[in-house]
């Protein structure tokens, strides 16, 4: 009895284990070659890849059954980041060669060594199939690889003041980064500086080694924002570079300006009649620390005489002059101007001008007076002769005889 109840547990084993078996052999595909970036994992025992690029990854394989739904999936696990990619869903037919291409994103996490070994899974699957295959790569920095890790402005950046940028740099190559440069500038605006950051190691020692090597270094640079820079959102280029490598990366600047022009004009429309002068005001600004020259150059037209109370002004730093410009009409009509301003040969501002002149319909009041002053005259003498031409009445004598 007792061996029966034996023999049925063995047989219950064995069925397991060639389920089993039969499970673990369902292979969905015999994989012949498996190139990263164009190098045979199968025949090399290591391949290399660099961190933080994009490697290509060649599957070849036969199918040993027909399936749909295949995927094929390539990880790379990292110590503390994996990288996974998956290809789309396909089908395939027994004993048909296929080839499958993946592009996967080498993490970048050799922080206290320049290289170090990954493990890269493959797997075709779909949900009745899988085959699997491991692979061993070593992970290398680049060659020589200044990453700029942060860039930091003072904000707000003002037109007329001193920008100051702050950049940290760190060697995140292979080798040693030998005599490199930091390089600040803002292309539209004409500004460019640089700066001289000294030798980087690729692995920071400690203070027993040599306390004098770093792979960090940081830097502050500052740049004077010109003061007629017209408000608005500027590029600003940080560039780090040596005699093997040269890299950078661009960041947005807001650049605010109080005094955007060099002009202000209270009023440049008015209304007046022909031949009558009419002042307009124009405002000279200096917002620099530097003394301003103005020239002024008004435009007169057909029928239009434009001037200036100056044609140079000058205008100490970080103040203002009013000047007057009168325009006269000499026929009815609507009349624009421009006056121009030079800062020596210069044209740093145009400013536009209205007028609107209309015929004067009113009455002097000196012709009131004298056309008044003929009414009484005439008035006067009209009396004058009524007086003078009065006859005086005869005197009645009678007749007298002799």
């Amino acid at each position: 009895m007792e061996t029966k109840i034996i023999s049925k547990v063995l047989f219950a084993l064995v069925s397991i284990l060639a389920v089993m078996v039969s499970v673990s052999a369902a292979e969905i595909a015999d994989i012949s070659s498996v190139y990263i970036d164009d190098v045979n994992a199968f025949t090399h025992n290591e391949v290399s890849v660099t961190a933080g690029s994009n490697v290509v990854i060649d599957v070849y394989f036969t199918a040993l059954t027909n399936a749909t739904d295949v995927r094929i999936k390539a990880e790379l696990e990292g110590e503390k980041t994996d990288a996974v990619v998956r290809t789309p869903s396909f089908d395939v037919e027994a004993n048909i060669s296929y080839r499958k291409s993946l592009v996967l994103k080498v993490p970048y996490e050799l922080w206290d060594e320049v290289s170090d070994h990954a493990t890269l899974n493959l797997k075709i699957w779909n949900g009745d199939f899988k085959t699997e295959r491991e692979f061993v790569v070593r992970v290398q920095r680049p060659s020589y690889n200044a990453e700029i890790k942060s860039v930091s402005v003072e904000s707000p950046v003002k037109s007329g003041e001193y920008m100051k940028v702050n950049v940290v740099v760190k060697n995140r190559g292979y080798n040693d980064i030998n005599d490199l440069y930091l390089t600040v500038r803002i292309p539209a605006l004409g500004l460019d500086r640089s700066a001289y950051l000294g030798d980087l190691v690729p692995i920071d020692p400690s203070c027993d080694e040599d306390c004098d090597e770093t792979d960090t270094v940081s830097r502050t640079i500052s740049l004077r924002i010109p003061d007629d820079t017209k408000p608005g959102i500027y590029n600003m280029e940080v560039v780090v570079s040596g005699d093997d490598l040269q890299q950078g990366i661009v960041k947005s600047i807001t650049i605010q300006n109080e005094f955007p022009g060099n002009t202000i004009v209270p009023t440049d429309r008015k209304k007046a009649g022909t031949d009558e002068n009419v002042d307009f005001e124009l405002l000279l600004i200096n917002p620099t620390s530097n003394i301003k020259v103005y020239r002024i150059v008004p435009e007169s037209s057909k029928n239009l005489e434009v001037s200036a109370s100056d044609s140079l002004v000058v205008v100490p730093a970080g103040s203002s002059r009013s000047i007057t410009i009168t325009a006269n009409a000499a026929k009815e009509g609507d009349y624009t101007f421009n006056v121009k301003v030079f800062a020596g040969n210069d044209l740093i501002n145009e400013v536009a001008y209205s007028l609107s002149a209309e015929e004067d319909n009113s009455v002097d009041p000196l012709t009131i007076i004298t056309v008044i002053l003929a009414v009484v005259f005439v008035v006067l003498v009209a009396v004058l002769i009524v007086l003078l031409t009065r006859r005086q009445p005869k005197e009645d004598l009678g007749e007298s005889y002799y």
